[in-house]
């Protein structure tokens, strides 16, 4: 068995055992499963957090409560281009769009 599977298999028992005590399936809770399967060795929270700092918002379902991280370029230019034109000197910013995913939509 290859070092890439069993890591997944890590990954998708840790999700399961998650699931059983009553914490939610995500895909930022995978990313940090999958970053951790990958180490020799253990991370501090800065360095997870590092690991994983590529820039994204978040869907949420408000029926299930899926949580998923996206990126977007065009949406960080369209707050880039906006930042000028507000009396802020903006530092950062978060997007949290609701909704129903593609499961409970149906």
């Amino acid at each position: 068995m290859s070092a890439t599977s069993r890591a997944d298999e890590w990954v998708e028992e840790a999700l399961e055992r998650l699931s059983g005590a009553g914490y939610r399936r995500g895909g930022a809770r995978r990313e940090v499963l999958g970053l951790m399967s990958e180490q020799s060795c253990a991370l501090s929270a800065v360095e997870i957090e590092d690991a994983l700092a590529g820039h994204h918002h978040h869907l949420v379902c408000d029926h299930c409560g899926r949580l998923q991280p996206f990126s977007d370029e065009g949406l960080e230019r369209a707050i880039e281009r906006l930042s000028d034109r507000v009396p802020l000197a903006v530092s950062e910013h978060e997007v949290v769009l609701h909704g129903a995913c593609d499961s409970c939509a149906d």
